[in-house]
């Protein structure tokens, strides 16, 4: 440890630096060593030593170390914050040619309008509780629509109340 650590450290009270552990001593040291750093960079009114100080003066344990926290929480909050000012342009250049994430497709009803003849399709079963294929019934399966049977998987033909087109197979797979 270097000697401005010690001084975090020993600022936050001999009898309660005894009682902490290796690694709590340097999450402090750590802690109070990025807030004097941020601090510095900010050009900042507050001086470190004198906000460890009076840390120091809290008689309560748990409330020294909800202070410590609370600090390197805003510290953090203030950084993020910081770093998102000084990169705003860039951020809001990205996200205006950053491809459009379409919203996930919607199920087109049967009684609106059915897919093409041949076309390669998702869609819900909707079968009766007499039919074989009741099990199935609201399960989502892929398969082909065909104008003449209706809905199918390879030798099973199903009654569907729902379907939509099925993206492109990437390039690599499709060739």
């Amino acid at each position: 440890m270097t000697n401005s650590t010690n001084n975090y450290a020993s600022a936050a009270g001999d009898d309660d630096l005894e009682q902490m552990t290796p690694n709590q001593r340097r999450a402090l040291n750590k802690a109070l060593s990025a807030l004097e750093t941020m601090a510095a960079l900010w050009a900042s009114e507050i001086r470190l030593t004198d906000l460890s100080k009076r840390i120091a003066d809290v008689p309560d344990a748990s409330e020294r170390a909800k202070r410590i926290a609370a600090f390197v929480e805003q510290g953090f909050i203030e950084g993020a914050y910081r770093h998102y000012l000084d990169h705003k342009d860039q951020i809001e250049a990205l996200a205006t040619v950053a491809p459009a994430v379409d919203a996930q497709p919607a199920w087109i009803s049967v009684d609106e309008r059915l897919p093409e003849n041949d076309q390669v399709v998702a869609f819900v079963v909707m079968a009766d509780q007499e039919s074989p294929n009741w099990y199935l019934n609201g399960h989502v399966l892929g398969g082909t629509y065909h104008e003449n049977w209706g809905f199918s998987t390879p030798g099973v033909g199903h009654r569907a109340s729902h379907w939509m087109p099925l993206p492109e197979a990437p390039a690599a797979l499709s060739q």
